[in-house]
């Protein structure tokens, strides 16, 4: 879309829902037992004021760079991405809010992109500091690196744009396709973790 519909506005506040609900997630699963409640519900409530302040400029619309082209962002040694629409260009399109990387629109894609990236390696930070009992430690180090992989993930599909090497809707295929099995590995300990099969019970 080069201009945000409701329904593309709906797409990006709920792919929002991760990057802000996860960390919390884990810290209920990892942290929550050391955490005073007043901690707890401040944290819950910065959380609920930066999604709501991501809700707004959502749909406002507004251009973070204030109408400036950023600058080419190198994504590897050869290739940047240089603000085209990557998958409107050959339809003589200049701007579009799905495949402009880099792009300030506050309800481009990218900017969902930045948001998820930051999740990410807040996420891992996180789970890094996890001290937990040994079952739970095991599904802690298991999710940092699935969530790394993801990170990883990410910036291999804006190298796989930048490079034009396949069309943007394969690059999105081969990332949801990678995605989709890093998240099988990465939280199959925390599955069991939430269903009540590790804990105390697997270690007497």
């Amino acid at each position: 879309p080069q201009q945000a519909t409701r329904l593309w506005q709906v797409f990006l506040l709920l792919g929002a829902s991760t990057p802000f609900l996860f960390p919390i997630v884990l810290r209920d699963a990892f942290f929550r037992a050391s955490l005073a409640s007043h901690t707890a519900r401040a944290q819950d409530f910065a959380t609920a004021l930066l999604a709501l302040a991501y809700a707004a400029l959502v749909l406002s619309g507004v251009d973070l760079a204030g109408g400036r082209k950023l600058p080419p962002l190198p994504v590897s040694p050869w290739h940047a991405i240089d603000g085209s629409s990557y998958d409107g260009q050959a339809h003589g399109i200049d701007f579009d809010l799905l495949s402009t990387m880099p792009s300030a629109r506050a309800d481009s894609n990218f900017m969902l992109s930045v948001l998820f990236l930051t999740s990410n390696g807040f996420c891992v930070f996180l789970l890094l500091r996890a001290r937990t009992k040994a079952v739970e430690g095991a599904a802690a180090r298991r999710l940092a690196l699935g969530v790394a992989m993801m990170f990883v993930n990410c910036h291999l599909l804006a190298i796989l744009v930048a490079a034009r090497w396949v069309s943007v809707a394969t690059s999105l295929d081969i990332f949801h396709f990678a995605q989709g099995v890093i998240i099988w590995f990465a939280f199959w300990d925390f599955r069991g973790l939430l269903r009540g099969e590790g804990g105390d019970a697997k270690e007497k």
